[in-house]
């Protein structure tokens, strides 16, 4: 089994990377114009929400599958190691 080097992951992972990066920078935009519109400080426990929110548009906008665990998913139910907020995304061999 050959194991990448650190350098090797990032030429491997960069365009997924990129993306990443700019769904964040799309939802962060997105829920400070929210918070604008609502003429309101930043609710901490609603600002994260609202960016993981305009993050997942954002890949769905450029044609990835995004979908919310249900009861028809094999892994619902079963406990994930995942964030409260996190999104999981599957790219190439990563």
């Amino acid at each position: 089994m050959n194991i990448p080097n650190g350098d090797e992951v990032l030429v491997d992972a960069r365009s997924i990377l990129e993306l990443v990066c700019a769904a964040l920078k799309f939802g962060e935009e997105r829920t400070q114009a929210f918070f604008e519109r609502e003429e309101q400080q930043p609710d901490r426990s609603l600002a994260h929400n609202l960016v993981r929110y305009y993050a997942k548009l954002y890949f769905a906008s450029r044609g990835w599958v995004v979908r919310d665990l249900d009861a028809n998913d094999e892994t619902s139910g079963k406990l994930a190691p995942l964030g409260n907020n996190g999104l999981q995304i599957d790219a190439g061999k990563y």
